[in-house]
């Protein structure tokens, strides 16, 4: 006959032995789930820094156009100015009065001035222009 003993410690072992195996499992179970409830969060937060990197990139790309439209019309008004490096007193008199609302006809009259160049300092200096005024 058998010896029960021995049968009863190896059946005794080898359940501890699965039971052992088991428990590990179940803790690289749960520490695989930590790692990966701490990758989620960690992916999250990059999404978030991602999503205001973004914005403030959006706000510099906007800053850079508004940057770039002034100085457009800095060199626009540079190259202006530019033009009345000789311009007489008569032009000045005549570019003030169409600030003021005169008309080209009345420029022209007024400062002995053509009509051509009356109507350009009214296009560029009159009320309804949209040159920046200097």
């Amino acid at each position: 006959m058998p010896d029960l003993g021995n049968i009863n410690f190896i059946i005794l072992f080898q359940i501890t032995g699965l039971l052992a195996i088991f428990a590990i499992g179940v803790v690289l179970l749960i520490d695989h789930f930590r790692q990966n409830k701490n990758l989620r969060t960690d992916v999250e937060n990059q999404q978030e820094q991602i999503a205001e990197m973004f914005k403030i990139v959006q706000y510099l790309k906007q800053a850079t156009d508004d940057l770039e439209q002034d100085n457009k019309e800095l060199r626009k008004e540079m190259d202006l100015r530019g033009l009345y490096d000789g311009a007489t007193d008569t032009h000045l008199q005549a570019i003030n009065a169409a600030r003021a609302g005169a008309t080209a006809e009345n420029i022209a009259e007024n400062y002995n001035l053509i009509a051509a160049e009356a109507e350009l300092i009214v296009s560029m200096h009159g009320k309804g222009s949209q040159q920046r005024k200097h």
